[in-house]
């Protein structure tokens, strides 16, 4: 099997990917594969565990329960999965002795579908989960 089909049967879109991923030309991949076939394997290897880290990266999703977006996170949750968030309305701090102060919980799923993404644009939320304008803070399951 030539290294392109290999690099393909493990999940790699080509040679070429390979070979941007390594910084190792298609000439020594091909001779590596050809004359050094543990090292190639070992090379596809670790090509395809990156490939699956940088798939995992968190994009901005939406959280959509039956009030409609609740928020926007950045997660690598997949589209779907259902997720558990809090909010708090007010501007207050939070005093966990002060049950009035608690925050609200509610069910939602992940989406990354344009309508939600695009439904409330003040609604900014940083990598952490907690949204800039207050209006709602969250933690996605992921």
């Amino acid at each position: 099997m030539k290294a392109a089909e290999q690099a393909k049967a493990e999940g790699l879109k080509s040679l070429s990917q390979v070979s941007e991923m390594t910084g190792v030309s298609l000439q020594t991949l091909g001779n590596w594969a050809k004359n050094k076939p543990a090292l190639f394997s070992v090379v596809l290897a670790g090509c395809k565990a990156t490939q699956g880290a940088i798939e995992m990266k968190r994009t901005t999703a939406a959280i959509v329960s039956e009030l409609g977006v609740v928020a926007l996170v950045k997660t690598n949750g997949k589209n779907g999965e259902n997720v558990r968030y809090g909010f708090n309305l007010t501007n207050n701090a939070l005093d966990a002795n002060r049950e009035k102060d608690l925050v609200s919980v509610g069910e939602g799923k992940i989406s990354r579908a344009k309508k939600y993404l695009a439904d409330d644009e003040r609604m900014e939320c940083v990598d952490s989960g907690y949204c800039e304008d207050g209006s709602a803070t969250l933690e996605a399951n992921d």
